[in-house]
């Protein structure tokens, strides 16, 4: 029996070798497409996580075994986290809104800002300022959204430590601090990948 060499989904003997080059490049074509990788997976939205980590110790208040007690009490400082959240985030979008309808009003009297402060003889087509560019007009400044998302995550620090000391029994901290441990590390990811997407122009 003559001599044979193994390729892909085939047995070839020497003879079909006889062919010439064309048989290796069909080969080598079905043999790369066999080995394609496959298609990246589709993507998923991010999990609903808790608001805070009070709340994610509360989503496991069976596993802790807290009491209605303890878990009224710890809503009640969930609430007022929230509170205390949410004016937070109001405060900080705040001075941009302010710039914005300051803007705006000078914009709406006829003049910007930065036409209304011109010296006599400097507005359009006056003098010095004949022929040149108009000064750009003051932008407002868009805040860190970094700053935000560190005060939010001091407030829950602190909120979660001050409930863990006055409402959580010594057997059940440690347990729920993993817990919010847990939560913690899963928010940081969670901001991680939107701001990678968000790069990407995804």
């Amino acid at each position: 029996m003559p001599g044979a060499i193994g390729l892909p989904f085939a047995f070839v003997s020497s003879e079909t070798l006889s062919f010439g080059p064309a048989v290796w490049l069909v080969w080598l074509f079905l043999g790369c497409a066999h080995a394609q990788p496959p298609p990246e997976p589709p993507f998923t939205p991010p999990v609903l996580l808790p608001r805070s980590s009070i709340a994610a110790i509360l989503a496991h208040r069976g596993d802790l075994q807290l009491t209605d007690e303890q878990v009224q009490r710890l809503e009640e400082r969930d609430d007022a986290l929230e509170q205390r959240q949410a004016a937070l985030r109001t405060a900080f979008a705040r001075p941009r809104d302010g710039e914005a309808s300051k803007q705006r009003g000078g914009q709406e009297g006829g003049q910007s800002p930065a036409q209304a402060a011109q010296p006599p003889g400097m507005g359009m087509g006056g003098g010095r300022r004949h022929g040149q560019r108009m000064a750009s007009e003051p932008t407002a400044r868009r805040p860190d959204p970094k700053v935000l998302e560190n005060q939010l995550d001091d407030n829950d620090t602190h909120a979660y430590l001050a409930a863990e000391a006055a409402v959580l029994t010594e057997k059940q901290r440690d347990p729920a601090r993993e817990i919010a441990e847990q939560y913690r590390e899963a928010l940081y990811d969670q901001r991680d990948q939107a701001a990678r997407r968000a790069s990407e122009g995804h």
